[in-house]
């Protein structure tokens, strides 16, 4: 720059940092503009949450706990949140990050949590499985699983039983296997459909429920909304 005209000097700057910018921002995936990026963070999970009223100690994926705490409390207390060792013991944070899909439950137990928000994964698959605990909110980001005993309203209003959004194949047999349980899987997709209207997830389940009925037809039309 030393050897540009002073006048030429701040504009090629500029020149050089707005390219740079843009090398940096163009292969982002994600939009651009200001708030929360919903494939990041459990907005639909805690949206969920919050307009249900009750209140309890969740068990949450480490990243969003500290989105859980800036929308939920005092309400409800997370279980770990970015601050990690500059809050909680170390040994704790370790053993928490540690944990596998299948010792979860153990460490839910243990620390008494009444509710699950975690990642969509095979973490929902175990939940559905876990005696005493219900699903009740699912998307493409995040789920919510809540235990029976302490949020018993929530567990009869809104738990999956006829849906298992881990397992899509599952649907299709059990439905194929007892037909009498297809009226029950159509609600809950309902419900599904006005709590989380924009998961492909709801697609992939109509899918997978209209596949159990023996509707091939209406299985390629809700997969193909799926892929979209």
């Amino acid at each position: 720059l030393d050897r540009l005209r002073p006048t030429l000097r701040p504009l090629v700057a500029a020149a050089f940092a707005l390219a740079l910018g843009l090398r940096t921002v163009a292969p982002q995936t994600h939009g651009f503009g200001a708030g929360v990026a919903d494939d990041y963070l459990p907005t639909g999970a805690a949206r969920f949450l919050a307009a249900r009223g009750e209140h309890g100690r969740l068990f949450n994926e480490f990243t969003f706990g500290g989105y859980l705490l800036w929308t939920l409390s005092p309400a409800w207390t997370v279980f770990l949140d970015g601050r990690s060792m500059a809050l909680y013991p170390p040994r704790f944070v370790e053993e928490v990050l540690r944990t596998r899909t299948e010792g979860m439950r153990a460490l839910v137990q243990r620390h008494d949590a009444t509710a699950v928000v975690h990642r969509t994964s095979s973490v929902l698959a175990a939940a559905q499985g876990w005696p005493g605990w219900s699903v009740v909110y699912v998307d493409d980001t995040a789920f919510v699983a809540v235990r029976d005993d302490a949020h018993p309203s929530l567990a009869r209003s809104h738990g999956m039983r006829a849906l298992t959004p881990g397992d899509w194949a599952r649907v299709v047999t059990s439905l194929r296997e007892d037909p009498s349980r297809i009226p029950a899987a159509r609600a809950e997709l309902q419900r599904l459909a006005h709590d989380a209207p924009g998961t492909s997830l709801l697609h992939v389940l109509a899918g997978a429920v209209a596949m159990g009925a023996g509707d091939f037809a209406g299985a390629e039309r809700s997969l193909r909304r799926a892929l979209q």
